[in-house]
């Protein structure tokens, strides 16, 4: 995890995700008083030979699970949107009724954090928005 910047947090976050089958892609980012995306937390993680084998959309539900776990400490009393490219997404975690299993209580752990989820595609790059040079150079950071 990579710090970029300090955090306002009178300000709405962003979590912006990709998901792919062999990595992770996290930005934590904000927009300043000029609408313009400010980068804060940059986050890679390269999936395990077993984590590979997942189904993309349960790729995508771990992946908005240990993210958020993973940031809960700037998180935690905030409201955050996460915006994702699978829009399916955004339905499962409206629904009502809880999976069983391991999806189940990801799905409880997430209820005590404020957020929506945001359904945007963006095929020129994996991080919406952003100049590709600046993926590349956090990510060999």
């Amino acid at each position: 995890m990579l710090v970029l910047a300090y955090f306002n947090f009178n300000k709405l976050f962003l979590l912006y995700m990709d998901v792919l089958k062999e990595e992770l892609k996290t930005i934590l980012a904000q927009k300043n008083e000029g609408k313009k995306i400010h980068l804060m937390i940059f986050i890679f993680y390269k999936n395990n030979k077993y984590k590979r084998n997942y189904l993309i959309i349960n790729l995508e539900k771990l992946a908005v699970f240990w993210t958020v776990k993973k940031l809960k400490k700037y998180l935690k009393e905030i409201s955050f949107i996460i915006i994702i490219d699978h829009l399916i997404l955004k339905y499962i975690f409206k629904k009502d009724e809880i999976f069983e299993e391991k999806k189940g209580w990801w799905m409880i752990y997430l209820q005590q954090f404020n957020f929506k989820i945001e359904y945007k595609v963006n095929k020129k790059n994996a991080i919406y928005g952003l100049p590709i040079e600046i993926i590349f150079e956090l990510q060999n950071y």
